[in-house]
This record gives C-alpha cells, structure tokens and sequence, in this order.
C-alpha cells in the first residue's frame, strides 16, 4: 500500500497487471451495459470495467447539448483516476459507448435503435444509476428509483445472451430493522401498485399530505425507494439471472486503482472536508456506536466478484437441469462492521490527528469536533458551534472581495446534518455469509486483483490516505501546499487560543455578574464566618 507521508498528485499506486485470473477471464471480451455511469461509484465501475479487459461498455448517460459524445467520454473518462487503464490500452476509450437515456422515461429514455443494438450485444448488466438525495419527494423517488429499475429490468429481459444483472441498492433498504441478513424482505407495498398510484396522482395534494406516513418507518424516502426497488429485482428472478449489493456508508477508495480518490463532496466525504477545514465542529451522533464504514474500491469489486459468482451457481444450475426461478437471488453486502469495525469516537480522533498533521491550506478555521447524542445539547452547541461564528464571519467576509457567504452554508450543512442524524444515532448488524462464502471461492490472484475483503482494511492504517486524497483529488490542493496549509495551521491556532479566552472570559463575567446579583457571594461569606465563629468558640 502506498505511504501515506509520500502521496503527490502524480503519484500511481503500483501494482503488478496479472495476465489472467479466473474472475478476470471471465470479464474479457464482455459487453457490458452500465447506468450510473457519471456518479462517483459509476467512474470507479467503468474503471475497473476496462481495466479487465471487457470488449464494449454502453454508458447510458443523460444528453448534454452543446458536446459530442466523444467530447463528452474525453470530458468524463479520462485523467489521472484512468492512468493504470491508458498504461494497459492507450485506445480505451473507444471501447466506450454512450447511450442516451433518461430513468425518468419510460424505456429508460432509449432509441429503439439503441435497443435493438443493447439487446444483440450485451451480455451483463450493472444498474447502479439512482437520486440518492433524501430530502426529495416520494414521487419524484418512485419514478426515478422504482420505474426505472423495472424499466431497465424490462430491457435487460430481452437482452439475447444475459449472463447476469447486478443491482446496487443500499444496506439501509430495511433501515428499519436492527439485524439485517443477505435476503430479501417483503416489501410495505407492491411497488407496481405504489408506481401505478403515482403515475396517476403523484401530483395531488393528498398524496403529497400522505407521502411520509407511507415511507413510514423508513427514515427516508430515498432507502425506502430503494426496498421497493430491491423487491422488483427479486420478482425478475423468473426472467434473468440477478444479484443484489448493499454497499453500507461508501467513502473514498482504500488503493484500488488508487488509494484516497474521493471524487466528491457527498456524505462521509463531504462531512470530512468540513471538518478539515474546521467549517463542521458538531455532530449530532453516539459516538460509541460502530460506524459501517466501506471503501469504495470494495464495493466496485465485490460487485465484479459477485456477478461472477452468481453466474457460475446459474451456470451450474443449467448443467443440472434445475430451473433457475427455484433460487432466490443472492443478496451481497458490503460492509465493516462485522470484519473491521471502527466507532464513531474512533473515525473521529483519527480524523482530527490526521488533518491536524497535515492541515489543508483552504481551512477556515482550527478544526476540532465535538459529538453528542443528546438533543438538548445538539440544539444548544448548534448555536454556539454554527450558528454564531457562521454570522461573525459574514460580518467581517462583507467586508472582503469574496462572495462566499457562511450562514447559508451553515443552513445547508444542519440541513444534512439532520438528515443524516438517524444513521449516526442507529448501530446495524450487516450479516455477511454470502460474500465470505465467495471470498473462500476466489483465487489468491484474484482476491489480489479484485480486493473485496473487509478484514484487509484498518481505519487507523487508511486514514491518512483517506485525508490525502481528499484534499488532493477533491480539494484540487498539491503537495506544495503542505507548508502553506501548516502555516495558516499555526496562525488559525493562535487565533483561536484567543477567542477562548474571551469565549470563556465572557461567560465567567456573566457567571460574576449572575451569582453577585443575586447574592452568591454574600452568602458564601456569611456561612464561611458562621463556620469560623463555630470553631473558634
């Protein structure tokens, strides 16, 4: 793995392309149809895809006006995350094809002249497209997530030679549940009837009134979309081959194709660069609970992993003659808390060090973070941590050239913070026998090349790569900013030493000021004569 202390922008974690590994052979000279492809997950899944070799991946990505679609694979497929697939194939690239399309429409939003194409050529399917934001509208979830899920499954029925469909889902789709196991679980309601309902009434009050009593209990209506979702997967079993994986809290990659690559600001990642840059100073979380925490490399090849799997049993199955529709389709998931368990008091202490040792130049101010799961506290630290400072800055930012505004910001960050404040105040039990059984099955090439198991990572060990590469791939800083980053460390420091001390030096004057009106200290004085006339006579 690549020293934390030596990560530049430049830098390739080096690892040996092995010629052939069975699970590597099996993906050579395949076509592959991706959705999703543009997301954070979807750059890693095309890389990873090329990289082993697959003869064609159809992208199907939403049309952008004013580019071609060679324009837009150069824009989109190319640059440093893609460095060890041009080292392997200088022309990778033209194995890319982009395939308009929309999840909201029905079709997908394809051609039929890209249908007709898709259907002749591809032989496996991944479906990892999806609105993951959770504070969106319920109807605009289930057509997006539920429609377009059974709108891809439809096309991927009358695909000639399917091998396999895999589906990325979340391992909160049953949130509700404390112990959630690799199965499928029955759903609060038909998907096909909720998709029929919002089709025709999506729109009107009273669903809109009704939406969170239907999403209820799930605590949003993204994971709930993605449990009716998971359902129609289940259904298509008599259809086509299909496996299911449930990534639990995704961040940065651990080393593959390298190691720290964030690529965005969403979730675990964005709430790390916040509090780097000292922006975040409060969470509303049980710091004692297990945070289940996974790279992104391990979902991306567990994903690889598992569609191999899954079509090994179904070719197997074939061989015996059993009928495929008697086998459920195998859930897999993705996730630490069994294998490499990490607190969130853990993620934190590692964190702060490691922003402390290396401190990004675009910090506001010293980053610390305090963590409460009481409410009370929450509200009464928002106003203190957030709320406050957001508006002493903005006075003095009006007075600068900047645009940048931090009340706003604040409004936004609590926004998430809420949202996100169940999964922080919840712990989960993942079971994992699915995905062991298939670790057991791989070669040790192939558990090499495709770094799928869990116990490999450690927090402590990654941590440093982790911040690196936020600030490297996210934060678009380079290595000669580390002394710029320490300095501005070191003044912020200062700075805030002083302000604690008027912090503090205020409440004490209002704590005097409180206790001398109302007579603390005369009071204190009479009983302390009281005591000393007591032992003197």
């Amino acid at each position: 793995m690549a020293n934390s202390l030596d990560y530049t922008v430049d830098m390739m974690y080096e690892e040996s392309e092995p010629e052939s590994t069975p699970i590597k052979d099996y993906f050579r000279g395949k076509t592959v149809l991706l959705t999703g492809g543009t997301g954070f997950l979807g750059l890693l899944y095309v890389e990873k895809l090329l990289r082993v070799g697959v003869r064609s991946l159809y992208l199907v990505i939403r049309n952008k006006k004013g580019k071609s679609p060679q324009e837009r694979v150069q824009e989109l497929y190319s640059g440093r995350l893609f460095n060890r697939v041009a080292k392997l194939d200088a022309n990778y690239l033209q194995r890319i094809k982009l395939v308009e399309g929309d999840m909201n429409q029905e079709q997908f939003g394809i051609s039929n002249e890209d249908l007709v194409d898709i259907y002749k050529n591809v032989q496996m399917v991944i479906h990892a497209a999806a609105d993951v934001r959770f504070d969106q509208a319920l109807p605009n979830l289930i057509l997006t997530n539920v429609r377009g899920t059974k709108e891809i499954l439809k096309i991927s029925e009358n695909i000639e030679n399917l091998e396999v469909f895999a589906y990325i889902s979340t391992a909160y789709s049953h949130a509700p549940r404390c112990n959630i196991d690799e199965k499928f679980y029955e759903p609060a309601i038909d998907p096909n009837v909720i998709i029929h309902i919002v089709e025709n009434q999506g729109e009107s009050d009273d669903f809109i009134i009704l939406q969170d009593r239907i999403s209820h209990p799930w605590p949003n209506n993204y994971v709930y979309s993605k449990s009716l979702s998971e359902e129609l997967v289940r259904r298509w079993k008599w259809h086509i081959p299909v496996c299911v994986i449930r990534p639990t809290i995704v961040i940065s990659t651990h080393e593959d194709p390298l190691p720290g690559w964030g690529g965005n600001l969403y979730g675990l990642n964005g709430v790390s660069i916040s509090v780097g840059s000292g922006a975040m100073r409060l969470l509303h979380i049980n710091k004692r609970l297990v945070g289940d925490i996974i790279c992104a490399d391990y979902v991306i090849n567990s994903t690889l992993v598992a569609m191999w799997a899954t079509y090994e049993d179904f070719a197997v199955d074939m061989e015996l003659g059993k009928p495929v529709v008697q086998r459920d389709p195998e859930v897999f998931h993705v996730s630490s808390c069994l294998d490499s368990p990490v607190t969130w008091d853990e993620v934190r202490y590692h964190l702060v060090k490691a922003f402390a040792d290396y401190p990004s130049k675009q910090m506001i101010w010293k980053h610390s973070l305090t963590m409460t799961a009481c409410p009370i506290m929450f509200r009464i630290y928002v106003l203190y941590y957030h709320v406050i400072p957001a508006y002493i800055f903005d006075i003095f930012l009006r007075f600068t050239d900047t645009n940048l505004r931090m009340v706003p910001m604040t409004r936004k960050a609590h926004r998430f913070l809420v949202a996100i404040s169940y999964f922080m105040q919840r712990e989960w039990k993942f079971t994992n026998h699915n995905m062991r059984r298939v670790l057991t099955r791989m070669t040790k090439s192939d558990q090499d090349y495709f770094p799928s198991d869990i116990r490999r990572w450690k927090w402590s060990d990654f941590v440093y790569d982790y911040m690196h590469g936020l600030k490297y791939t996210v934060l678009s800083e380079t290595p000669n900013s580390a002394a710029e980053g320490r300095k501005k460390y070191r003044k912020l420091l200062a700075l805030h030493v002083i302000v604690l001390i008027f912090f503090y030096g205020i409440h004490a004057y209002l704590l005097y000021t409180i206790l001398k009106f109302y007579g603390f200290f005369n009071y204190v004085e009479n009983q302390a004569i009281h005591i000393l006339d007591f032992m003197t006579n």
